[in-house]
């Protein structure tokens, strides 16, 4: 590689070649943040639609941003601290550098930026001689090869600084550019910025270019963007949108006249339309004729068309959709949360895992040759102090297995089983089912539990709470009681939860005698109770055995 001056020019070349990908990068980050409106505000502008029309839908845009809640969901490589194991003589200073710079954090943020742009990059660093991580977004920074050989190979690293004023007054961006030796600033024209370079002579005193760059993509320096995520993240609303100003003039019917004078009309709400007859009625003096036209839209199929884009989005992702992504429409807005919340994103997020599993190798094999330039030259101001660290310094990390994603039905008739079985106590079932809790919090359930004969469950729980009249037998574990249909109020989600299993059955999906113990512990009945909500259903349940595979024939 040429020295960083001459390469200067080359460098503002490629920064300006991907200029449009940084700034899409930019909006991806603003919508994640928050900031959706302005993109759907736009979509909905005119000339796209009438000044008019505008006018009116714009109090009722609707900016459900799907962005974050469905990358939080992906972004979970690191919901569970990893552990990291090194050698007894480097525990410590590990430990020391975990805590200091709050690696678990940051390293949340950048699966969330890994998941956005699939690249991210860290940079360790000194502030006020103690140690620092910092996490960036792929707006922030470009990395850079000349390696003829592996073009993925980073051989400069420009990080944007932001602008400042130059002389004669200019606003211009400065650069940053690091290679494993050298260092230099420059700015948008070219022109070296000195009073970066003080007390460093343009040197890289670490040997390593001081970031780590976590790339995802496949074989390729800068991975290409899925332009999609920000396109269906905009599309969602604005189709939201749309129909709220369906539903908004289907509210209010348009009042017309034919040969009637309008002049000192109350308009009701603010619609009137004046129409003339033809010629010859007019000159007859036509009789004046009222009505009222109503738009009509058909919001039950324009919220399924909505959901099944949604949801096939999500699957071109790699993101598994449960049973609810085939609804109707009927669910509306709640359907598309319920998407989200029970979306299963565990192959996603395994292959997260091993991706930094390699990256936190790198990671700590930079920060080895950073922290022993910092402890050689006494340049930390903390308590601990780290030792240099040798040839044999590895840190291994290690990921706890992501879990698949389970309904709540699935869950609480999981964790019922197990209490039935004897396996967990009541607490623990509490415990399991409400993690949240605080124990003051899990013994006020406990109480409720003794109340009500059964563990409280909420929204799609599957324990309905048994009539205060029902005699409890003393001493009885209060699980154990079973109730008959006549004893049960259910609500709307358990009577769907009831027809799914019903349906199952029915469908042969799931043989009767499974269903009726399904529906024995998830909704506490006794056996005469299931049988009659399943009635006849399943008697004939054969197991569907998959015919094996027939071999292809041809000349060898």
């Amino acid at each position: 590689m040429a020295g960083l001056r001459e390469m200067v020019p080359t460098l503002l070349a490629y920064i300006k070649n991907h200029a449009r990908y940084l700034e899409h990068n930019a909006v991806l980050l603003d919508v994640y943040n928050g900031n959706l409106l302005p993109l759907v505000d736009a979509a909905i502008a005119p000339p796209k639609f009438s000044q008019k029309y505008y006018e009116q839908i714009k109090e009722r845009i609707i900016a459900i941003n799907v962005l974050k809640r469905i990358t939080d969901k992906s972004a979970r490589a690191y919901v569970n601290a990893p552990q990291r194991i090194a050698e007894d003589k480097y525990a410590k200073d590990v430990a020391f550098y975990e805590d200091e710079m709050s690696i678990n954090s940051k390293m949340q943020i950048a699966d969330v930026y890994a998941d956005l742009f699939k690249g991210y990059a860290l940079e360790p660093f000194l502030h006020k001689g103690r140690p620092r991580l910092r996490s960036l977004p792929f707006d922030r920074f470009l990395p850079y090869s000349d390696d003829q050989v592996d073009g993925t190979s980073v051989t400069a690293f420009i990080k944007f600084m932001g602008k400042r004023t130059r002389s004669g007054n200019r606003t211009l961006s400065v650069f940053h550019v690091y290679t494993d030796d050298e260092f230099l600033s420059f700015d948008s024209e070219g022109e070296i910025v000195r009073e970066d370079l003080d007390g460093n002579d343009g040197i890289n005193p670490y040997g390593v270019i001081p970031f780590i760059y976590g790339n995802r993509g496949n074989d390729m320096l800068i991975p290409t963007q899925d332009t999609d995520t920000l396109s269906l993240t905009k599309i969602i609303p604005v189709l939201l949108t749309d129909l709220s100003g369906a539903i908004m003039f289907q509210c209010f019917s348009i009042v017309y006249g034919i040969n009637v004078d309008s002049k000192d009309l109350t308009m009701s709400p603010n619609a009137f339309w004046d129409l003339k007859g033809d010629i010859a009625a007019q000159a007859g003096g036509g009789a004046p004729t009222v009505g009222t036209i109503k738009p009509e839209a058909d919001i039950t199929q324009v919220l399924a068309y909505i959901m099944n884009i949604f949801t096939f989005w999500l699957e071109t992702r790699g993101i598994r959709v449960g049973s609810v992504g085939s609804a109707d429409g009927t669910g509306g807005a709640s359907g598309i949360a319920k998407i989200i919340d029970e979306m299963d994103a565990t192959e996603l997020i395994g292959k997260s895992q091993e991706a930094f599993r390699k990256d936190e190798m790198e990671f700590w094999h930079r920060l080895q040759l950073m922290q022993n330039y910092w402890v050689a030259n006494n340049m930390l101001s903390t308590e601990h102090r780290p030792i240099i660290w040798g040839a044999d310094f590895k840190v291994g990390t290690i990921f706890d297995a992501p879990s698949p994603g389970v309904d709540r039905m699935t869950e609480v008739t999981t964790v019922k089983l197990e209490r039935d079985a004897g396996f967990i106590s009541t607490r623990n079932a509490i415990e399991m089912l409400y993690p949240d809790l605080t124990p003051e919090q899990v013994d006020e359930r406990m109480s409720t539990v003794g109340d009500s004969m059964t563990v409280m469950v909420d929204d799609e729980g599957s324990q309905p709470a048994a009539d205060e009249n029902t005699p409890v037998t003393e001493g009885a574990d209060p699980l154990a009681q079973k109730t008959t249909v006549k004893d049960v109020a259910l609500n709307g989600a358990q009577v769907e939860s009831l027809i799914s299993v019903v349906n199952q059955v029915s469908s042969n999906i799931i043989p009767r005698e499974s269903g009726v113990n399904i529906i024995m512990v998830a909704f506490n009945l006794d056996r005469a109770a299931a049988n009659a909500i399943i009635g006849e259903a399943g008697r004939s349940f054969t197991a569907q055995v998959a015919e094996p595979p027939s071999t292809p024939t041809g000349n060898a």
